[in-house]
């Protein structure tokens, strides 16, 4: 049995997503299964979910946009640890 159109279109789509977007945090489906999740700007799915047709719940953000995140988010948790140490000696 031949492929549909609609599946190759999505074939396709999903090959320019892997080739030409960035790793996202998982979507709830594939992360168990270990898959990798790629996202292209302008495309609403990641690869995996847009080759298989299936509803994507990945976030938008990049593996290392996440990775900056939370390196800021433990710099400030410092910097505040460092400031109220600072007033409880002013005490």
């Amino acid at each position: 049995m031949s492929e549909s159109k609609a599946t190759r279109n999505r074939q396709a789509q999903a090959i320019l997503i892997e080739n030409t977007g960035f790793l996202i945090m998982l979507c709830g489906y594939y992360e168990p299964r270990g898959l990798k999740c790629w996202a292209k700007e302008g495309h609403s799915k990641c690869a995996q979910c847009t080759r298989r047709g299936r509803k994507c719940d990945g976030k938008g953000i990049s593996i290392l946009e996440a990775d900056r995140f939370a390196a800021e988010k433990r710099r400030l948790e410092r910097e505040e640890e460092v400031a109220e140490n600072e007033l409880l000696e002013l005490q």
